[in-house]
């Protein structure tokens, strides 16, 4: 069952795309159950952000 798992049918283009830039995806859990996952992904990216990509002072 698709709908309340991680597990994704994912189209080929991107299979394709993820196997150049070797990247791995984890999908976020929907509905209630997932909904806490997206702020700490946020969190993560604001934080790489502050600490990679603003210049030294």
């Amino acid at each position: 069952m698709l709908g309340l798992s991680r597990r994704r049918i994912e189209a080929e283009r991107w299979t394709a795309f993820r196997s150049h830039y070797g990247i791995e995806a984890l999908y976020c859990q929907p509905g209630i159950r997932g909904a806490h996952e997206k702020g700490g992904v946020e969190g993560q990216i604001g934080w790489f952000r502050r600490n990679h990509l603003v210049p030294a002072c």
